[in-house]
């Protein structure tokens, strides 16, 4: 399992490339390749957006990462659910695993 730690701002860049192509290649069978349902639901994965949530009290990013760097991405929104994102060459190998428990980190 990739070792995990807390977002910071340098990584930024990275983190938002991972969601994108999460959201992109994971997420096929919810968006269809619909174009305009794409640029929605990527509109607000932007590196100044993922800067706003890490600093925020109100959220808790966490990334995993491998050799290669940041290959996963953990959102909790504090009272509320978040989601996990991973690319599609680190999927099925449990590097999303331990996000849920990031406030334990």
């Amino acid at each position: 399992m990739s070792p995990v730690r807390p977002a910071v701002p340098a990584d930024a860049e990275a983190a938002v490339e991972v969601v994108r192509r999460s959201i992109v290649e994971l997420c096929v069978a919810d968006h269809c390749n619909d174009a305009e349902t794409l640029a929605q639901w990527i509109a607000n994965k932007t590196v100044e957006q993922f800067r706003a949530w890490i600093s925020s009290q109100r959220h808790c990013c966490i990334v995993a990462e491998d050799e290669s760097g940041i290959c996963g991405v953990g959102l909790a929104f504090y009272q509320r659910h978040g989601y996990r994102s991973a690319g599609d060459a680190e999927r099925g190998f449990g590097i999303t695993r331990p996000i849920p428990y990031a406030k334990d980190i």
